[in-house]
């Protein structure tokens, strides 16, 4: 990429638009006279000669002729390439030289050649991507990785579509991305997200995924950024002098940092906030790279943290995980009985003499949703279940209630259909 803040020659190459980069040079070479008349018109009949050729390539010499859709398409994508090539011109002087001295074809076809190795280069990034996977619980994470990405290069054509972004990609990124077009979107969307995910790879799935269940339960089907709920709640915690590595904040964390925070004024606030961020950064040992992208997150943070502190409304800002909920989750992924163990205690829980004697038994010796539910489809009729709920405890029923969710997806509970017994008279039942 040009690397040139401002040229000698009046313009400011960080103003360029990225995504027509060549349109972009042009109307600059115009508006400050860089190019003499005859140059541009040299330029403009060069152009309309290349674009003759890719229509009649375009339609295998059968027409000289598209419609005037096509035709456009056509001319972004060369405009495209040719800005493409020049942006790997380290210097202004030297573009005006290829654009006053090169044909627009030669311009083109060395466009092509960079286009091919940005797409090489997106590729082997997108596999590096693929081969990291966590089963992090955001849809639209895993979906833009293993198949919108996937869909982009299997339907991106360098010479007639350079420009377009075909495929489905979702997923947001924590710092919004420059104006883009084509496999160079791609290259950088895919450059920062593995940026991300190196982050995210410094800490456990498992605190990860709590974050997410915890932020919102129809979470894994929103488009939220993983990187920014763990970077603030990691925050958090280091504000707190807390392991920031389990992600925890409860509400009374909370409590805690609005006392810490309450009484400064927006920059005491910033400077807190940066030397926590710092501190993470070191803690983590992130380098330069990774350190300068979260860095630019500061001013936005602040501005949402600072708010949140004068409405008093911090959870908004951090995400709380309860100790309930972590015993929730303990409960939900605990390993199941050993086939012989479990046939065991069935039998056992059969030679119970009354309901609350099973559910005590139950309560005392079952840490597994899959052996709860099982008990409860094998082991107790349907008219039973009215009776048994009342006696099971309030973090049984919860996990029970969590796994209907999980198993609706995003289908709302009041539109989900349940296929057990069990689960039609608990979602009936009030606790």
């Amino acid at each position: 990429m040009n690397s040139l803040s401002k040229s000698n020659l009046g313009i400011d190459m960080n103003t360029l638009n990225q995504g027509y980069y060549f349109q972009s040079i042009l109307q600059e070479v115009a508006n400050n006279h860089l190019m003499t008349p005859e140059q541009i018109e040299k330029l403009q009949f060069s152009l309309l000669d290349l674009m003759a050729k890719e229509v009649e390539r375009y339609t295998n010499g059968e027409s000289s002729s598209v419609p005037i859709e096509k035709a456009q398409e056509l001319l972004q994508s060369i405009t495209y390439l040719i800005g493409a090539y020049l942006k790997t011109i380290p210097d202004l002087q030297t573009i005006l030289e290829q654009l006053r001295n090169e044909t627009m074809s030669v311009l083109f076809y060395r466009g092509l050649d960079v286009t091919a190795k940005n797409k090489k280069e997106a590729m082997l990034v997108m596999e590096q991507l693929q081969r990291n996977d966590r089963k992090l619980a955001s849809i639209a994470y895993q979906d833009s990785i293993f198949e919108g990405i996937v869909k982009f290069f299997h339907d991106y054509n360098i010479e007639y579509g350079s420009h377009d972004i075909p495929g489905s990609i979702d997923y947001p990124l924590l710092v919004p991305m420059e104006e883009y077009l084509g496999v160079e979107f791609i290259l950088r969307y895919l450059s920062l997200l593995c940026m991300e995910d190196s982050i995210l790879n410094k800490f456990e799935a498992d605190p990860i995924n709590r974050l997410i269940h915890c932020f919102d339960r129809e979470a894994e089907h929103m488009l939220i950024n993983l990187c920014e709920l763990v970077l603030i709640n990691a925050i958090g915690c280091v504000m707190l002098k807390k392991d920031y590595t389990v992600l925890t904040l409860t509400k009374s964390d909370l409590v805690e940092l609005q006392n810490i925070l309450s009484g400064r004024n927006k920059e005491e606030v910033r400077s807190l906030l940066k030397e926590s961020l710092s501190q993470l950064m070191e803690e983590l040992e992130l380098n330069e790279e990774q350190s300068s992208y979260l860095r630019v997150t500061i001013p936005e943070l602040t501005e949402r943290l600072w708010n949140n502190v004068n409405l008093k409304t911090l959870e908004r800002f951090f995400i709380v995980v309860d100790h309930d909920w972590v015993i929730l989750e303990e409960f939900y992924e605990g390993s199941p009985m050993e086939d012989d163990k479990l046939r065991e205690f069935i039998l056992l829980l059969n030679q119970q003499a009354t309901l609350a004697a099973k559910v005590t038994l139950i309560l005392e010796q079952v840490r597994s949703i899959i052996d709860l539910t099982l008990l409860l489809e094998e082991c107790f009729y349907p008219e039973e279940y009215a009776k048994i709920y009342p006696l099971l405890g309030e973090e049984e029923i919860k996990v029970l209630k969590k796994s209907i969710l999980l198993e609706a997806g995003s289908i709302s509970l009041e539109d989900y259909e349940p296929q057990t017994e069990w689960q039609k008279q608990l979602l009936l039942y009030d606790c």
